[in-house]
């Protein structure tokens, strides 16, 4: 099994529960004498609310970690969540 790298988890469980932007791109092609052929491409933004249960699981998580971190520990993770929070605005 591969080793899971919570530094990921992590992020992507943050950016289900604060909501995001994707783009989207649907692209339509039609049969042309030299094959296929792009007859349309339709871009669009879309916009995930936050997630509930994302939030509920992020904050459970956030109090068990915190509550076993040294004085060092919690300053490290403040540091990242400030960065995390700088990045999503």
């Amino acid at each position: 099994m591969k080793d899971i790298d919570i530094d990921k988890v992590y992020n992507a469980l943050y950016s289900l529960a604060i909501g995001s932007t994707s783009l989207e791109v649907v692209e339509e092609y039609i049969n042309g004498e030299d094959g296929l052929v792009l007859k349309s491409r339709k871009t669009n933004t879309k916009h995930l609310t936050p997630d509930l249960s994302a939030i509920k699981l992020l904050l459970a998580f956030s109090q068990d970690n915190y509550e076993n971190m040294t004085e060092e520990e919690l300053e490290e993770e403040k540091k990242k969540l400030l960065s995390l929070l700088t990045k999503s605005e």
